[in-house]
């Protein structure tokens, strides 16, 4: 919750409990994962983020590799995705210029090969 950017008295309330119980165990972790700083959480604890569908078109596939990007308003850069994140049966794969939705996975303090969104539960749009 500390790494979602939630502030102690918001996770206090979620769990009800105090405050003081919530800093303490926040204190008590940021030793443990060597953090200085709330932000050193998402960072620490790989947080991703998700948000609503949304339309892109592929920018890239490989077969060969068995990934590709998506380009969108909502991912910046763009989103990479893997043949596993395709909906479907049997043969998954895309195609440059395809149109597409999906859901974007914004990931805290790391990448996915360089790209900072990953393209989730990817559909074809008919």
């Amino acid at each position: 919750m500390v790494a979602a950017g939630l502030s102690s008295r918001q996770i206090a309330e979620r769990l009800f409990v105090s405050v003081r119980t919530v800093e303490g165990h926040i204190y008590r972790a940021s030793m443990k994962l060597d953090v200085t700083d709330r932000k050193g959480f998402a960072q620490a604890m790989g947080t991703t983020v998700h948000a609503d569908r949304t339309a892109g078109v592929v920018r890239t596939w490989s077969d060969a590799e068995g990934w590709g990007v998506i380009d969108s308003d909502t991912t910046p850069g763009g989103a990479w995705t893997h043949v596993s994140n395709i909906a479907g049966s049997g043969h998954r794969s895309l195609t440059p210029g395809q149109h597409v939705t999906f859901e974007p996975e914004m990931l805290v303090g790391r990448t996915q090969d360089g790209y900072r969104y990953r393209a989730l539960d990817v559909r074809n749009v008919e």
